[in-house]
């Protein structure tokens, strides 16, 4: 073999071995980053709901008796006619009254034919006392009047006699159109049932919300730096800046 031939070889050799060396061989080291896991605890809240008993207050309505006062009021006619009295005679008209609170009784007396006549009004006490020829006192006494207006107050419950009086009259009759009423008022109470409210606590059962601390394994990464051997042709490639 040739001396150039022995040179030629060599220099092949020697190129593929650099080649290997530059391409091949990890001459340089890097450093490059990777995520590494671990495992961590990690806190974290959740609504949760729970019962709760709450308080309110509300009107309660309920029933009472009470006792009611009024005022009652009315009136009652006695007489409302015409009546004839003879000659020398009188004509005693009785009506019973019932005493209320307040009684008023009122009326006229007319003698209808153009004459007069004479009213007395007793209680049965007087009246009695009238007809025995004793001491009285009328209530009412209208001495011969053709036409007149009376009133009285009755202070009892009793028998009252309205006396048309015609004795001092020998020959004239009397026809006498009489009117009376009552008025009265008296005060009454009755028990009568009232609906009230009243304020009342009472309780409900509520649902509420609360945060509630929990815990849980959860896996996380880290960076960390490490490093590798590369060659010379991929640190230039990939690494050198």
């Amino acid at each position: 073999m040739s001396k150039s031939r022995k040179l030629a070889i060599g220099l092949v050799v020697v190129i593929a071995i650099l080649a290997i060396v530059v391409c091949v061989i990890p001459l340089r080291p890097v450093s490059y980053a990777v995520g590494v896991p671990y495992q961590d605890v990690e806190t974290y809240y959740v609504s949760e709901p729970y019962e709760v008993q709450e308080s309110y207050e509300t009107n309660e309505p309920y029933q009472v008796e009470e006792l009611y006062t009024y005022s009652d009021t009315g009136t009652a006619t006695l007489f409302d006619d015409k009546y004839s009295v003879k000659a020398g005679y009188y004509l005693a008209l009785p009506t019973y009254i019932r005493l209320h609170d307040r009684d008023f009784v009122s009326g006229t007396v007319e003698e209808t034919t153009g004459h007069d006549i004479t009213l007395y009004v007793f209680d049965q006490k007087n009246y009695n006392a009238y007809k025995a020829g004793q001491s009285y006192t009328p209530y009412v006494y209208l001495s011969k009047n053709s036409r007149s207006y009376f009133s009285f107050i009755p202070d009892h419950t009793d028998y009252y006699y309205f006396v048309l009086y015609n004795g001092y009259s020998w020959i004239t009759p009397k026809l006498v159109a009489l009117n009376a009423e009552n008025s009265w008022s008296e005060s009454k109470q009755e028990y009568r049932t009232v609906t009230k409210y009243r304020t009342v606590t009472k309780y409900r059962t509520v649902t509420e919300y609360r945060d509630v601390e929990k815990q849980r394994i959860v896996t996380k990464y880290r960076q960390e730096t490490r490093y590798k051997q590369v060659s010379l042709l991929d640190y230039w490639l990939n690494y050198a800046s």
